[in-house]
């Protein structure tokens, strides 16, 4: 009985957190919210189908007794995996040939395990302090900033803060970046921050779950300038979240059992690069190329075998010596609140020293020469498809520059789309995409097939040719057609507090700072000419344009290297340049300047 009775206790907790997350919860894509309700009627009738997976109407004593009753060891199934399995299956599983065996459990261990003594350390949850119990909203200032505004910025942190005025929701985003340059000077330190990362959220997954409980979350990522923490939900015992994760960083002691598993995990994550599709390799290789500074998975794994653990502990020495902290606080609290939480997380790293100014900069875009074409080519052992990237530099970002872009991309989208998929049928995964990085853009196409890559290529080649007309033909009603389509994108309201907080995050993460682009770039948008989009093409879009920097990424399944060759001079397009040393690649080519921010810091 006193057993039912706690149960009850802790099913009406979780009635109290569900209704609570129904209550304050975030809307939907429409498209996507409707066609997951209609599969709910299946199943559930047509007045819960939006509470149902949220509304706890009662407590069925009988129901969870006949859960309880299944927990004994006679219903136990165990699943083991390990290498030491190999050679000694008797079965083969007949979708992925993966071999296993079947067996029954000895039942004088069943017996053994019903007469084992009971373990204290199986209880029901201990009180959860994350639950949050204040929703009230935070009172507005008279003037509230439409924009994150800079409240702090030090030789230590820079602190932008962003009241919510628009979704008046208990919930708000805190963004921490943890920087410094001893992350990413070689394959050894970028691979260590990795595993680092992978510990510290190993060694928090106790105590974060009871705030996951509670309707908050966080992420921490690795990456080339440090590792970010991302905490989202309600935001009252947020501030406790915050200081309980950066505390565990500066204190955190990695354990040598974790470490081992830790290790073999991430080796195995960079080994299994070559089990993605192509199309993710290409995506991949298009970072790493056109990166100041980068690593291959095979160079990550090579340099993750030589690391030990007293080596990790070293290095989180140097990782907390000295940072630059980055900050965005973005929700239902105050601007002293928010102060009030940057200096308890400046308390709690009292040790590490402010990074000087020029060990903050950013990594750099490789600048492709005018009138030149690179090609690089990797290998997949497994799949039979290929994949091209088509990447096509156009330099440095500015708000006209990236207007006649989007522009460009908008008005040859769907013929790209419908030209090489549908009516060539080259593959099933064809796109075209604006490209942003570090401060830079480009126009990029994206092929996967069946076919060989120089073939598919230059179908792509060909459909560019042809985006000549499309673009020479366009009459005034369907630019401003084109025009306004991509107007609605841009000034299309965020229809939650996370889709906000992205766009915040883009520009923060970038160093740009514009929060208002959409705004500003709509306004060159309105007015672009025809003439305009036809310059920007025949300068470097077009086969042979004076400006045109082109960089080719293919990656073909082992069966077809060598078996597909092109004539370019037939194609009346350069002999693409080969890249068979990155270090040699980007040695011998120039590197964009890191953008200007678009504030007075």
């Amino acid at each position: 009985m006193a057993f039912v009775w706690l149960l009850r206790i802790a099913c009406f907790a979780m009635q109290d957190l569900s209704a609570m997350e129904f209550r304050f919860k975030d809307k939907e894509n429409p498209q996507s919210y409707v066609t997951t309700l209609s599969n709910y009627l299946h199943n559930y009738p047509v007045e819960d189908i939006l509470s149902h997976c949220y509304v706890m109407t009662e407590f069925n004593k009988e129901l969870y007794n006949s859960f309880l009753d299944c927990l004994q060891p006679k219903y136990v199934r165990l699943i083991v995996i390990n290498k030491r399995f190999e050679g000694t299956t008797s079965s083969v599983e007949p979708w992925y040939g993966s071999c296993y065996s079947s067996i029954r459990l000895d039942p004088s261990l069943i017996k053994s395990w019903e007469q084992t003594a009971s373990c204290d350390s199986l209880h029901l949850p201990a009180r959860n302090d994350f639950i949050p119990t204040n929703f009230n909203l935070c009172p507005l200032p008279d003037r509230p900033p439409r924009r994150p505004e800079m409240i702090k910025d030090t030789s230590l942190s820079k602190v932008w803060f962003k009241q919510d005025d628009t979704f008046r929701t208990p919930k708000a985003h805190i963004y921490l970046a943890l920087e410094t340059p001893a992350v990413f000077q070689d394959p050894r330190t970028a691979v260590m921050t990795k595993l680092l990362v992978m510990l510290l959220d190993d060694e928090l997954t106790e105590f974060t779950y009871n705030a996951t409980i509670a309707g908050m979350s966080y992420t921490m990522q690795a990456n080339s300038r440090g590792i970010d923490v991302k905490i989202k939900g309600f935001s009252e015992k947020q501030s406790v979240l915050l200081t309980s994760i950066v505390n565990k960083i500066v204190t955190f002691v990695p354990d040598e059992n974790r470490f081992v598993v830790y290790k073999e995990q991430l080796l195995r994550d960079f080994k299994n690069f070559q089990l993605e599709e192509p199309y993710k390799q290409v995506l991949f290789y298009l970072g790493l190329i056109c990166a100041e500074r980068g690593w291959t998975k095979e160079q990550s794994a090579d340099a993750l075998q030589s690391v030990t653990l007293p080596m990790l502990q070293s290095f989180i020495k140097l990782f907390l010596s000295r940072l630059h902290l980055e900050m965005l606080f973005h929700g239902n609290m105050t601007r002293q609140l928010a102060l009030e939480l940057v200096t308890k997380v400046e308390a709690l790293l009292v040790h590490s020293q402010p990074l000087l100014p020029s060990q903050q900069l950013l990594l750099r875009e490789v600048k492709l020469p005018s009138a030149s074409t690179y090609c690089f080519t990797a290998t997949n052992a497994v799949h039979c498809s290929c994949c091209i990237g088509a990447y096509y530099q156009i330099g440095m970002q500015s708000f006209r520059d990236n207007a006649v872009l989007e522009l460009f991309n908008q008005i040859v989208r769907e013929p790209c789309f419908d030209t090489l998929r549908t009516k060539e049928q080259l593959g099933y995964i064809v796109a075209s995409i604006v490209v942003y990085s570090r401060g830079t853009q480009g126009f990029f196409i994206l092929l996967q097939s069946e076919k060989g890559v120089h073939f598919v290529e230059s179908r792509i080649e060909q459909f560019l040719h042809d985006v000549n007309e499309v673009i020479t033909t366009l009459d005034d009603d369907s630019l401003q057609q084109h025009i306004k389509a991509v107007e609605v994108v841009k000034l299309e309201k965020p229809k939650k507090l996370a889709k906000e907080n992205s766009k915040y995050l883009s520009e923060i993460e970038s160093r740009h700072y514009c929060f208002d682009r959409d705004e500003i770039e709509v306004e060159y948008l309105k007015v672009l000419k025809k003439d305009d989009i036809i310059t920007f093409y025949k300068k470097q879009m077009v086969a042979m344009a004076p400006e045109r920097s082109k960089l080719s990424i293919h990656v073909v399944p082992a069966a077809q290297q060598g078996d597909d060759v092109t004539d370019f001079a037939e194609q009346g397009v350069a002999q693409p340049h080969p890249i068979n040393d990155l270090t040699s690649f980007r040695s011998g080519l120039s590197l964009y300047p890191l953008p200007e921010t678009s504030v007075k810091l």
